[in-house]
């Protein structure tokens, strides 16, 4: 019905709505609720166009460039751990988790505001860029804490063969995937290897 009335010119463009979400988790033989979900996010109704679909297109493509910043830095705490030598699913799922939450807030403002444009693809590349600096910020503190051992490195097992993998190594890695999924950043915050080069063969993935 929102749909309907932006669509036929009733409603404003950039009119808000809050969408919202109830769910629940069951336990033991779905006899008890575990956990109750409730979120709820504002976004214009713009994004409900049935004929414009620009706005919604490029609101679903922001979240798949959260998800690939996401991963990239999950790769990374995979790495890391790799050249420490330690084990690899805690740091990769608590890294995914705060950058998960670290995006949070970024995406549900930038979605509020996505209709105070008539581009919506510059606004996603502004998107990209905020991505960009936090998820690679993030990292740069992941490399930081990692420690000597993954510094060090030592050698590890690829696919394509063996080798030296150190937090450096690891970190190029890391900024290649969010330049290549996220583009070249043009601000002056980051870290001049933002645009290394890897060999994307031999980038270190965790299971899925």
């Amino acid at each position: 019905w929102v749909a309907r009335l932006v669509t036929e010119g009733e409603l404003e463009r950039g009119f808000l709505v809050r969408a919202r979400i109830i769910g629940a988790r069951y336990g033991t033989q779905q006899s008890v609720i575990d956990e109750i979900v409730d979120d709820h996010v504002a976004m214009a109704v713009v994004l409900l166009h049935q004929q414009d679909r620009r706005y919604a297109e490029q609101a679903v493509a922001a979240v798949g460039d959260a998800d690939l910043a996401v991963n990239a830095l999950g790769d990374l705490a995979t790495n890391l751990a790799r050249a420490a030598g330690t084990e690899t699913e805690g740091p990769r799922s608590s890294g995914r988790d705060l950058a998960y939450g670290l995006l949070e807030a970024p995406y549900r403002t930038w979605l509020a505001h996505l209709a105070d444009t008539d581009d919506p693809y510059t606004q996603r590349t502004a998107w990209q860029q905020q991505v960009y600096g936090i998820v690679g910020r993030l990292g740069d503190r992941l490399m930081s804490a990692a420690g000597d051992a993954a510094w060090q490195g030592r050698m590890v097992q690829l696919k394509n063969g063996t080798e030296w993998l150190n937090s450096s190594l690891a970190g190029k890695w890391f900024r290649a995937a969010l330049y290549k999924g996220l583009g070249r950043p043009d601000f002056s915050d980051m870290p001049p290897d933002a645009d290394a080069s890897p060999a994307p063969e031999t980038i270190v993935k965790a299971p899925a």
